[in-house]
């Protein structure tokens, strides 16, 4: 299938190298020059799930209030006539209760740790560089009440299976020997081992030329203008440098220009269109006696789309493969 991601931050390319994986003709589009130019450029890069605390608590009400009238709050909300915002708010505040918080938190932290995991396994998976550093993040306290807050607070996270631990300054100083001079002006800290740092602009634009290396496309200083639609399916994305065409757009330019040439009459492009169908999923090939796999050449790929396909296919259908330098052999026995 040919699909196009809109966005070349860290979710875009990320997304990107996961569907050319399987198998699919990815086309990034971005407006500006380069990846991870707005976003991503300066993310805090924190992986942390030891502080995945949902911003909406009990004392997210006060906090957002405080700021209509005081500068540095940690929430800070700038009221307008737009109704969508006040919809919004009102969500925003109904999710404000200890046992909504509770909920969400966990929700949030499961999250974080899924994407620590996925971080950890396309690293491992591309080899590129991103300025990770490892070693565990101190939160610190400056007073005892805020620290004995925030210990019992780990216990939400601590659930989900997070290691978190309250230490002392001593010992938070003994990691990070940078707070020596200066441990004496915090009450505690709350250490969590596995929470990490990276740079994401870097992360991103190595993980764009490692896609780009694997045949996925990028197309920058495009603005997204429209979409061309049939029905319910996307055919062509509108830019500012012309049309990107999806999968079966793509087919009929190809046999409009075999038209032009005199190779195709136009009676058979058409009728040869009308017998072209979009399948959306594994199960629609069911019907079909004869599938051809064209995917990228990587035996891992072609080798999950066989096994998603056999039990699927009748016993009587051919399944045929456009590998020019795998062992159809060895395709055929997994």
């Amino acid at each position: 299938m040919r699909i196009a991601v809109l966005g070349a931050g860290v979710i875009g390319v990320s997304t990107a190298y996961e569907l050319m994986k399987d198998g699919h003709e990815v086309t990034v589009i971005d407006r500006l020059a380069e990846p991870a130019s707005e976003t991503s450029f300066a993310n805090a890069g924190l992986f942390s799930p030891g502080h995945a605390y949902t911003w909406a608590s009990p004392k997210a009400p006060k906090i957002l209030l405080k700021s209509l009238f005081q500068e540095g709050q940690a929430l800070r909300f700038k009221p307008s006539l737009d109704p969508q915002l006040w919809l919004w708010s009102l969500k925003f505040l109904q999710n404000c209760t200890a046992e909504k918080t509770r909920i969400n938190t966990k929700r949030k932290v499961r999250l974080c740790m899924y994407s620590q995991e996925q971080l950890h396994r396309i690293a491992s998976e591309t080899k590129i560089e991103y300025h990770g550093v490892t070693g565990g993040l101190l939160y610190l306290y400056r007073s005892p009440e805020s620290f004995a807050r925030g210990s019992a607070n780990t216990r939400i996270l601590s659930e989900e299976g997070l290691e978190l631990r309250a230490i002392t300054p001593d010992e938070a100083a003994k990691i990070d020997p940078a707070l020596e001079p200066v441990k004496h002006k915090f009450a505690g800290a709350i250490y969590c081992p596995s929470d990490e740092s990276g740079d994401a602009r870097v992360f991103t634009q190595n993980l764009a030329k490692y896609c780009e290396a694997q045949g996925v496309k990028f197309v920058f200083g495009c603005d997204v203008q429209g979409f061309e639609t049939a029905g319910d399916k996307v055919t062509a994305v509108r830019t500012s440098t012309g049309r990107i065409e999806a999968g079966l757009g793509t087919i009929n330019g190809n046999m409009a220009r075999q038209v032009s040439s005199g190779k195709l009459d136009e009676a058979a492009r058409q009728a040869a269109v009308l017998r072209i169908g979009p399948a959306n999923s594994i199960e629609d090939l069911a019907s079909c006696d004869l599938v051809v796999e064209a995917a990228t050449e990587d035996e891992t790929v072609k080798r999950k789309i066989f096994q998603q396909l056999c039990p699927v296919l009748n016993p009587e259908a051919m399944i045929a493969s456009n590998t020019s330098s795998i062992s159809i052999t060895r395709l055929a026995a997994q």
